[in-house]
């Protein structure tokens, strides 16, 4: 009797867990879908970009309008051409011109990877009656045009015409 209780209480011998090789090529599969996916992301993120960026400097011209409105200033916006930063202004007690520091202007008076040109001139003013100058804003990247903002003379009037 004694031979049949270690034999029926015997267990196999197998483990209950996974191998290191198992264990290896999951992680494997998994770097391999996580590479993929950031590729793919990152792809989609790229071609994105710059309607992204338009659009942003449209919400900003629109922020200098409301914000000649509301402060009751004239407000100048310039683009350097040679770098492609475009900053904003304000009258100061001397009537002289000096750049916005809010963290929106600091991110347009930032050399990047767009050009920005003006088509008239080099500036846009903004008046307090919510009146603007006309202008055209091309915005280009490695030389390509991406799009250009035709600033009408009032308020809100703003078209995007992106380059096919």
């Amino acid at each position: 009797m004694g031979g049949f209780g270690r034999a029926g209480s015997r267990m196999k011998n197998s483990s209950r867990g996974f191998t290191l090789v198992e264990i290896l090529i999951v992680f494997a599969l998994v770097a391999t879908f996580a590479a993929l996916a950031v590729a793919g992301f990152s792809r989609f993120y790229n071609e994105r970009l710059p309607r992204l960026y338009v659009k942003d400097l449209a919400g900003y011209v629109r922020y200098l309008q409301f914000k000649a409105i509301e402060d009751g200033k004239i407000y100048r916006m310039t683009v350097d051409n040679d770098t492609g930063v475009s900053t904003a202004s304000k009258p100061n007690a001397k009537k002289d011109f000096e750049p916005l520091r809010d963290a929106l202007s600091r991110r347009f008076q930032k050399k990047g990877e767009f050009a920005v040109v003006l088509g008239e001139g080099h500036e846009v003013y903004f008046f307090p009656d919510g009146t603007v100058t006309r202008n055209a804003v091309t915005v280009s990247r490695n030389g390509g045009e991406i799009a250009t903002l035709q600033i009408k003379n009032r308020l809100g009037a703003l078209e995007i015409h992106y380059a096919s």
